[in-house]
């Protein structure tokens, strides 16, 4: 029936989470105030670091953006679908943003933490997108698809780095081979542009099966998703062919990842103002 053919779409919640994920224990409040907070220390002392070594204004802010942003969206997330893997998945996003911000720090092992994590979050961005609303991926495409990401933002970044390559400040150089190493970052970056590409399809597949989404809040979310996808391919790109103007558009790419969680947060807020005025238009029908 058609009805059924949007069950998909519509059956998440008016704040875009499953209804499935509804029960389960409630949140520890502590523990998600800890988070809170955690998040913002780690945003402070990212900024820190940016300040001791002279690292541009405009990247801190954004990075810094977009950590505060997924923690915060994550713990919101996290507190009102305990049972869902949604808001842990946020959270996690905005904490391994943050351990990519160590490699601003100049050598050492903060600056080497922060190369291998350089581009993890954007897969677990991609994570985050394609297991929405539940937390849970929905196939097996989606499951090789990531294990094929983080396989290599996390392997191949490993060999890149102990081939020597991603500048000398890094710790875990076994052999001095940058030629090798920059073929190798290279292929990384477009292998993992491919795969948010595909992500995209998967979205729009999605899409063409179940129906756009009735509540238009849920659906801006969706389309924000694909967007980011896109500026992730973008980004990384850019990495591989755009020389000196890629500070350029990084700075572009990382503004629009950082949508998503104020369009996530849009929604509740929206959810939250239907449900009012629902209750509103009941009282009054009953009075």
């Amino acid at each position: 029936r058609p009805r059924d053919r949007r069950r998909g779409a519509v059956s998440a919640s008016a704040d875009g989470v499953d209804p499935a994920t509804r029960s389960g224990a409630a949140a520890n409040p502590f523990v998600l105030a800890g988070i809170a907070l955690a998040g913002l220390a780690a945003v402070g002392a990212s900024v820190a670091l940016a300040v001791a070594n002279d690292h541009p204004a405009a990247h801190t802010a954004l990075l810094s953006w977009i950590v505060l942003s997924y923690v915060l969206s994550g713990v919101v997330a996290w507190w009102r679908r305990p049972a869902s893997r949604f808001g842990p998945l946020m959270i996690l996003v905005g904490c391994t943003g943050f351990l990519s911000t160590l490699s601003w720090a100049e050598g050492g092992v903060l600056h080497t933490v922060g190369q291998a994590f350089d581009l993890v979050p954007l897969i677990l961005i991609l994570h985050v997108f394609l297991a929405f609303p539940t937390g849970r991926l929905a196939g097996r495409f989606e499951r090789a698809l990531l294990a094929v990401g983080y396989t290599t933002a996390i392997g191949a970044q490993l060999v890149v780095m102990l081939l020597g390559g991603l500048g000398p400040d890094q710790a875990l150089a076994l052999v001095d081979e940058p030629a090798a190493a920059a073929v190798l970052h290279n292929v990384e970056l477009v292998v993992i542009s491919a795969i948010a590409l595909a992500g995209v399809a998967v979205l729009a597949s999605r899409r063409l099966t179940e129906g756009r989404p009735l509540r238009r809040s849920l659906a801006v979310l969706v389309d924000s998703f694909a967007l980011g996808l896109v500026m992730i391919a973008f980004l990384l790109l850019a990495g591989v062919f755009a020389g000196s103007s890629f500070p350029t558009f990084q700075q572009i790419a990382l503004a629009i990842l950082g949508l998503a969680p104020a369009a996530f947060l849009l929604g509740l807020l929206n959810a939250r103002l239907a449900r009012t005025a629902v209750g509103d238009l009941l009282i009054t029908l009953r009075t």
